[in-house]
């Protein structure tokens, strides 16, 4: 799964509550849509998160102090990230059995407000990846492609400029 096709995803729970909150979607197959639809996006972000934090993140973090507190501050947020994606499965398994109960509104509504904060939170996420990732890989491109970026010019490593660990 890309990070668009994860915003992608947490943008049609959004419809398919707000759908089926204003009375616009049978019970059943909004529980079968948005049951295959989290599911999907939680088992993608769950394997995307498991490969930067056994691969990318290790090898990246060597590059040394300049990093330290921003991975300090990712592996922070993969804390917060698992949280997120073990508060949208129980919020998700709720909301079927009260689904099939006929009183399936207040757990549709908690199902959309969890996808709305972990939509926030994985924009937030994703500007600090990009902040501190980017110019690292940009850095080991010279290693990864046998000099080839040293003879481009590109430059060497620095966190983004003004990049802070937030507390």
């Amino acid at each position: 799964m890309t990070i668009i096709s994860a915003f992608a995803a947490l943008a049609r729970i959004g419809t398919l509550t707000g759908d089926y909150l204003d009375g616009n979607a049978e019970p059943e197959r909004f529980a079968q849509h948005s049951a295959r639809l989290i599911d999907g996006l939680l088992q993608d972000l769950k394997g995307h998160h498991q490969i930067e934090d056994t691969h990318y993140f290790p090898l990246l973090a060597r590059l040394g102090a300049p990093l330290e507190a921003g991975f300090a501050l990712l592996e922070a947020d993969h804390h917060a990230l698992d949280g997120h994606i073990h508060g949208l499965a129980e919020v998700t398994n709720a909301m079927l059995p009260a689904l099939q109960g006929g009183g399936g509104q207040p757990a549709v509504g908690q199902v959309r407000a969890h996808a709305r904060q972990f939509e926030r939170f994985i924009d937030r996420h994703l500007t600090d990846e990009e902040d501190l990732v980017v110019p690292a890989i940009l850095h080991l491109a010279p290693v990864l492609s046998g000099g080839l970026a040293d003879k481009a010019g590109w430059p060497r490593f620095s966190p983004r400029p003004g990049f802070q660990a937030r507390p």
